[in-house]
């Protein structure tokens, strides 16, 4: 770990313990990278047949009709 960096999160498992630090980036880079994120989750999500698409949405899709 660099000296005076502060972690964003620490975890402790047995005698261990783990340290996260985030990247420091600026807002417009986070904007990029997020939009960067959904284009590929766009690309291969069009990548799918038919068939596996509506097996997903069946499996995973939370609107209830009450």
């Amino acid at each position: 770990m660099q000296v005076g960096c502060k972690p964003d999160k620490q975890y402790k498992i047995g005698r261990t313990r783990i340290e996260i630090i985030g990247p420091k980036i600026t807002e417009e880079e986070r904007l990029l990278r997020k939009e960067e994120i959904q284009h590929v989750v766009w690309m291969l999500w069009d990548s799918l047949s038919d068939k596996d698409r509506t097996r997903i949405i069946q499996k995973y899709n939370t609107d209830k009709q009450l």
